[in-house]
């Protein structure tokens, strides 16, 4: 029975001492100077210089082959038969970049833009034609 108590106030002991590491944890960090950059009021940091940022396309360069749809592994290029180019769904894409691997004219490109946002999911800025 005594060991049965005893073991009861050493969990409920550490229990307590464990919400205090907490607890000091969370002081500290309240009055720590932030680690990533305030958006927007610093400008942004540069990036690497193979950084996969947005997907971009040249139309007059794609003839419509339909390499880039097939090895997609997200789903997010829609080819467009009648005009013979591709739809880029950006919201979609996760930037791997084997689309622009395998485009055989080049016309398919990473940039550099790191900001990719919008506040539907269905933008016009998350479609690149």
């Amino acid at each position: 029975m005594k060991t049965k108590i005893r073991d009861f106030i050493e969990r409920t002991f550490l229990r307590r001492m464990r919400i205090f590491k907490i607890l000091e944890i969370s002081i500290k960090n309240l009055f720590k100077k932030p680690d990533t950059n305030l958006f927007p009021e610093t400008p942004p940091i540069s990036v690497p210089i193979d950084y996969r940022g947005m997907v971009g396309i040249n139309n007059y360069l794609c003839n419509g082959c339909g390499f880039c749809n097939k090895v997609c592994p997200c789903g997010a290029i829609q080819l467009v038969k009648k005009e013979r180019r591709a739809r880029i769904w950006v919201g979609r894409c996760i930037s791997c970049g084997q689309c622009k691997d395998v485009c055989s004219k080049g016309a398919i490109f990473m940039t550099d833009d790191v900001l990719v946002n919008a506040y539907e999911k269905d933008s016009r800025r998350l479609i690149v034609e």
